[in-house]
């Protein structure tokens, strides 16, 4: 029964969120895209778009599902500058 209760509370992941700063961020994301290929991956100020291309394509990872977002300054402005764009396409988990 807390099972059920649990399921339906918390709703099932609708995107991959990275928040800069290290590129084993990346790196996991990348892997955890391939157990999950209908998840799209948003990473927030991570590492220049040759290296984050080159962690997702190690992992077979398609990337066209990859946005890299460069707009944030420190570590609040990761999350912070996205807000807008995830809700833009309706990302709330």
């Amino acid at each position: 029964m807390r099972l059920a209760f649990v399921s339906n509370k918390i709703p099932y992941a609708q995107s991959i969120l990275v928040l800069g700063g290290d590129g084993k961020r990346e790196v996991r994301a990348a892997q955890l895209a391939a157990q999950y290929p209908s998840l799209d991956i948003w990473v927030s100020s991570g590492s220049l778009p040759h290296h984050a291309s080159e962690f997702f394509l190690a992992e077979q990872v398609s990337l066209s599902r990859v946005i890299l977002d460069y707009d944030a300054t420190d570590t609040v402005t990761n999350f912070t500058t996205l807000v807008a764009k995830l809700q833009e396409n309706e990302i709330q988990h």
